[in-house]
């Protein structure tokens, strides 16, 4: 199907993946003597303590796959001279005497070098570098599922609690007048959430017949969780159907992105006595009634050892992850025989917001291990940058 977009134009396409495009401020929100000559805000005229304040036109939002808020460039003359730079929603300066407190999402600067803070509202959170200089690039990232996360230099801080939900503006203010300081404020395009779209759509833009399709980038690849593990987890031949998975949980750095591949490490134990049958990995739901995706390879219980070795399942329609959702390895019949299947698994150095469970088709629902992790590593991709056909 292809959709014809007339004079419009495409966000979020391949060639600008590295690009930042200035941000543009509202004069009409100005307070305090704020200003800004494009995407370069100053604070000469500012009056007032932490009273200042100015808001971007363009915002992000997890709803259009969210985007990169980026500082450059800071500069101060005095050790008074403090900034205050975020993510912002609705209500607008909710805290008006105080603007750092007003991001939903935020750096707090301080020239003195007393100690650079995250503030989300009123909670704030130190960071290092406690210092600011010029050359530091100061970033706020949010994805299609929320999650926004902090990095200074390219190393991540801190990634945040709270999910983002709805459309938040880029806002700044200065503590106090600072005739000499300055700071560059960019953005990247949005990024386009495809979850609405046909999963064969074409954008043509009439104008230049130039046709457009959305693709995935590939955004991890190997991350590995457990690179040892401590203990096994198994059932034995003569189940009907029976499984185990790794749960995904609300909080964790895979929500949000799109399961490309998974890699386990599989055995049989005690005896291989059962009939050959295939395993299959699917992408489930929070429950075995939902099915995302189901990977391609099949491969054969006959080719399991007593050792452990890697199999890897790939996902030729990778689907988002959403909080609650297990990655699972089945057997879909009995195998009639003794002994079992085995996965490698880990019960110590555990990882927050995901834990192992196990499934049979007698318990009809999963069995949820929460002090115990599969040994795993996956390959995924984001979601809706556009290429050109």
């Amino acid at each position: 199907m292809t959709n014809f977009l007339g004079g419009r134009r495409l966000q979020g396409l391949s060639s600008e993946r590295t690009n930042y495009t200035p941000v543009t401020f509202n004069n009409a929100t100005i307070v305090n003597g704020m200003s800004a000559t494009g995407n370069v805000i100053s604070g000469a005229g500012v009056s007032g303590s932490w009273q200042s304040y100015i808001r971007s036109n363009e915002f992000i939002s997890p709803s259009t796959g969210g985007g990169e808020v980026i500082l450059t460039g800071y500069s101060y003359t005095a050790n008074n001279e403090n900034l205050a730079f975020g993510l912002e929603k609705t209500p607008h300066l909710q805290y008006p005497n105080d603007v750092y407190q007003t991001s939903d999402y935020g750096w707090h600067f301080t020239a003195s070098a007393a100690g650079n803070d995250i503030y989300e509202k009123t909670s704030s959170y130190g960071i290092t570098p406690a210092s600011t200089s010029t050359s530091q690039v100061w970033k706020i990232t949010m994805d299609g599922a929320g999650l926004v996360k902090y990095y200074v230099d390219n190393e991540l801080v801190r990634t945040s609690t709270v999910t983002a939900s709805g459309n938040y503006y880029i806002i700044a203010g200065f503590s106090s007048n600072a005739p000499n300081d300055t700071a560059t404020i960019t953005m990247t395009p949005k990024l386009l959430n495809d979850s609405n779209l046909q999963t064969q759509s074409r954008f043509e833009e009439t104008d230049t017949q130039t046709i457009y399709y959305l693709t995935d980038i590939l955004d991890v690849s190997g991350y590995v969780v457990q690179t040892n593990g401590d203990d096994d987890s198994g059932f034995d031949w003569s189940r009907n159907a029976a499984g185990w998975r790794q749960r995904f949980q609300a909080g964790h750095a895979l929500i949000g992105k799109k399961l490309k591949a998974i890699t386990m490490y599989l055995q049989y134990n005690t005896s291989n006595s059962s009939p050959a049958q295939n395993l299959i990995c699917k992408h489930f739901g929070s429950t075995p009634a939902t099915i995302r995706a189901t990977a391609t390879e099949t491969p054969s219980t006959s080719t399991l050892t007593t050792s452990y070795q890697t199999y890897t399942f790939n996902f030729p329609n990778p689907q988002v992850v959403q909080a609650d959702d297990h990655i699972m390895v089945t057997i879909q019949n009995s195998g009639g025989g003794s002994g079992g299947l085995g996965c490698d698994i880990t019960s110590s150095a555990l990882s927050a917001n995901m834990n192992f469970s196990t499934w049979a088709s007698s318990a009809g629902s999963f069995t949820e291990q929460t002090n115990r992790e599969l040994r795993f590593s996956l390959d995924t991709a984001t979601i809706g940058w556009w290429a050109q056909q």
